[in-house]
């Protein structure tokens, strides 16, 4: 995915993940129906979009840390770093202040 937009040579563009391997399927960038992923867990609706968008943010920032940085980061680092802004969303939004917890939770359990 890197060598076809020219960030990386071919040799080096395999999974980060999977240590070099080429890419197969089964990646998270290649989940074919994000639209439908929360629909299912009994989570309040109304923040659903803006938590799945905190939830991916982090992924590609974890995600750009290890292509351009080299640091990585484990998926509980992640992890604790979306409840923190979720945690910090809560305070913003006072009257979905119990919607965003209860992603939080769900995240960090």
């Amino acid at each position: 995915m890197l060598h076809s937009r020219n960030i990386r040579p071919l040799e080096d563009s395999g999974c980060e993940t999977c240590l070099g391997h080429p890419r197969h399927r089964g990646h998270p960038e290649e989940f074919q129906e994000p639209r439908l992923h929360g629909l299912s867990l009994g989570l309040p609706e109304e923040v659903r979009v803006d938590a799945v968008l905190v939830v991916l943010w982090h992924i590609w920032k974890a995600r750009n840390a290890l292509i351009f940085d080299q640091e990585t980061t484990s998926p509980q680092q992640t992890i604790r770093r979306m409840v923190a802004v979720m945690e910090q969303w809560r305070r913003r939004c006072r009257g979905l202040g119990s919607q965003w917890m209860a992603w939080a939770d769900y995240l960090g359990s």
